[in-house]
């Protein structure tokens, strides 16, 4: 949906105009986006519980690690839901990238290890997100608004 004009994105691709895909998957709701769509929480919006896991593939650069990092964090905060952050790694004109992906839990809580240089490994516990989303529903509260 939003493209990153600075690095001339909006010269190569077109935006999206369809809500965050959801697919259902051994019982998870697994929406998908692409990465600067991390910074519009509105787009991201997890609306009445509509997945149970995000995940963001993306291109952050280690000078904004910091941001790339708490924004996830928020993203699983806000929308009760598992976040997955994949992230690339290398060298290209705009930075360096060195493998900052990390999954965060529904409470904000970063979880997982590295496996190896690329893998990194985290366990999803479907049973801990129903009943901290029971406990807490307040991703059942939002407001009433469209994304058009």
């Amino acid at each position: 949906r939003h493209l990153f004009e600075i690095s001339g994105e909006n010269l190569i691709y077109t935006g999206g105009s369809k809500p965050v895909p959801v697919v259902r998957y051994r019982g998870w709701n697994i929406a998908f986006a692409v990465c600067f769509d991390l910074r519009f929480p509105a787009w991201l919006r997890n609306d009445k519980g509509a997945y149970d896991l995000l995940i963001i593939v993306a291109n952050w650069p280690d000078s904004r690690r910091y941001a790339w990092e708490h924004l996830l964090i928020a993203r699983a905060i806000e929308n009760q839901s598992y976040v997955v952050g994949t992230n690339r790694s290398g060298i290209d004109k705009y930075g360096v990238y060195s493998l900052s992906s990390m999954t965060v839990d529904p409470k904000g809580m970063p979880i997982g290890s590295v496996y190896s240089e690329f893998v990194h490994i985290a366990e999803l516990n479907k049973e801990m997100l129903e009943a901290f989303r029971g406990k807490f529903p307040i991703y059942m509260l939002n407001d009433d608004f469209s994304i058009n």
